[in-house]
C-alpha cells in the first residue's frame, strides 16, 4: 500500500480512497505480530510522504492520540511508536528536525506513559531516518537520562534505545 503513491501520476488521486486505505493501515499497525505492525508503519510513512505534509499532519495526529493513551496495549504503543518514526523521517531533513523536538520534548514529558511512548519512537528512528548519527549528539543525553527513570517501563525502552545506538 505504501507504493500506491509512486503507480499514480498525481498522488492527490488518491485522497479519495483514503477512507478505504487508512483504516486497513491503522488496523494492521496495531497487530500483535512485529512484522506486521513494521509494514504497515513502512506503508503508512511512504504514503505520507506521497500525499504531502497535510495529510501527514493528520496521520501525525491520530498516531499521536494512541501515543498520549494510558491504558494503551504494548502492540498499540509500539505501532503507533513505529508509524510516527516512518512518518517524521520520510520526508526528508527539515522535518525530521522540526518533529525530533517534539519527540525529545515528550520523552521528558511529566507522564510517565508518554515519556515511555515517545522514547519507543527513538527505538525505530536507526531503522527509519539514514542519518540518524548526525543527531545522536543531541539523542544520546535523553536516552541516558531515561536509564535513570523512576518508572520500569521508561527504564526498559531507554535501555532498548541505548542497545540499539550501540549496534
Amino acid at each position: 500500500m505504501g507504493n500506491i503513491c509512486s503507480l499514480t501520476q498525481d498522488p492527490q488521486d488518491l485522497l479519495p480512497y483514503m477512507s478505504i486505505l487508512i483504516p486497513a493501515i491503522k488496523t494492521s499497525l496495531f497487530d500483535a505480530i512485529p512484522e506486521i505492525r513494521a509494514s504497515a508503519a513502512k506503508a503508512l510513512g511512504r504514503l505520507s510522504k506521497g500525499l504531502g505534509t497535510v495529510q501527514l499532519i493528520e496521520m501525525l495526529g491520530w498516531v499521536s492520540e494512541h501515543m498520549d493513551l494510558k491504558d494503551a496495549q504494548s502492540a498499540e504503543k509500539s505501532g503507533a511508536a513505529q508509524g510516527y518514526a516512518e512518518m517524521i523521517s520520510s520526508h526528508g531533513k527539515e522535518l525530521f528536525e522540526r518533529y525530533i523536538i517534539i519527540v525529545i520534548q515528550n520523552a521528558k514529558h511529566a507522564k510517565a506513559h508518554i515519556r515511555e511512548a515517545y522514547r519507543g519512537v527513538l527505538v525505530f528512528l536507526p531503522g527509519c531516518f539514514d542519518r540518524y548519527v548526525d543527531y545522536l549528539a543531541m539523542l544520546v543525553p535523553v536516552m541516558i537520562e531515561g536509564l535513570a527513570d523512576e518508572v520500569d517501563e521508561v527504564r526498559k525502552v531507554s535501555m532498548r534505545n541505548v542497545k540499539i545506538c550501540i549496534k
